[in-house]
């Protein structure tokens, strides 16, 4: 049997690692935006007002206060099962949907306001399926809607380490501290396994690279880009080629910088 294809890896493990019970409890502790998102949509908040705006990767419902506060149908959209059941018990009334965003057939075109898509989602997939999310996207928003998401910067070290060890907690306490000790043990065994058996996984091309990520304990596949690269796959799917960009303190940035993800407000052409 020959190898499994890189894009259907990297969809295969994201997949399994995001409806883990660990990871979905992570993803439903919250419900604050980032500095980078609450400028991005502060940027956007009055083409945005009482718009249809799609939540993508909604996971938990992070984004449902901060998104839903516009007034608008809001439509919060994962494509992990277990994460929109707990969307749904931690937000009654609000409109979600088991969906994946690569195909978004069941929104009508040139509808949307603004599609939203947080947590370097768009990253959890491949090189090819990322640019049919963006082509979806596109196809989706009404003329001059917005996509903000948030990628992964190929010019940021994470993209080249090569293990991180997780964060220890030092406690006075003996019977405490051995307990940290051994979870710590037990944690670095993991990542280590992990990356031993992923590190040889991804994809690298023209501006871009798939790597395996520290994320969820070396459990992932992420997508890196430059900031070079977004554009032109924007400006290539019917986007302003010219899209705002947001650091994480929520500050402007040309892009160019070494921080570990960039936020990006993309309006079509």
């Amino acid at each position: 049997m020959g190898k499994v294809p890189v894009s259907d890896f990297v969809d295969e493990l994201n997949r399994e690692t995001m409806a883990r019970a660990e990871a979905v409890a992570h993803y439903a502790r919250r419900d604050d935006l980032s500095p980078a998102e609450a400028a991005a949509l502060d940027a956007v908040a009055e083409s945005i007002q009482g718009t249809v705006i799609v939540d993508l990767g909604v996971g938990g419902g992070r984004t449902v206060p901060g998104l839903a506060r516009f007034g608008g149908d809001y439509l919060g959209v994962d494509y992990t099962p277990e994460m929109i059941v707990v969307a749904s018990r931690r937000f009654p009334g609000v409109r979600f949907r088991h969906g994946d965003a690569r195909d978004l057939s069941f929104v009508k075109s040139g509808t949307v306001g603004l599609v939203f898509f947080s947590c370097c989602g768009l990253g959890m997939v491949g090189h090819d399926d990322r640019l049919r999310v963006l082509q979806e996207v596109q196809r989706v928003l009404a003329p001059g809607g917005y996509f903000a998401f948030s990628t992964h910067n190929l010019r940021s070290p994470d993209c080249r380490a090569l293990f991180r060890l997780p964060e220890f907690e030092f406690a006075w306490n003996p019977a405490r501290l051995a307990v940290r000790l051994g979870r710590y043990v037990k944690e670095t065994a993991i990542r280590a396994t992990n990356r031993l058996r992923f590190a040889r996984r991804g994809e690298r091309g023209d501006g871009y690279e798939v790597v395996n990520d520290a994320c969820h304990d070396y459990r992932t596949m992420l997508y890196y880009v430059t900031i070079e690269a977004q554009r032109a796959q924007l400006e290539a799917s019917g986007f302003d080629a010219n899209p705002l960009v947001f650091d994480e303190a929520g500050a402007r940035t040309d892009g160019f910088g070494t921080e570990s993800s960039l936020f990006v407000v993309a309006q079509k052409s």
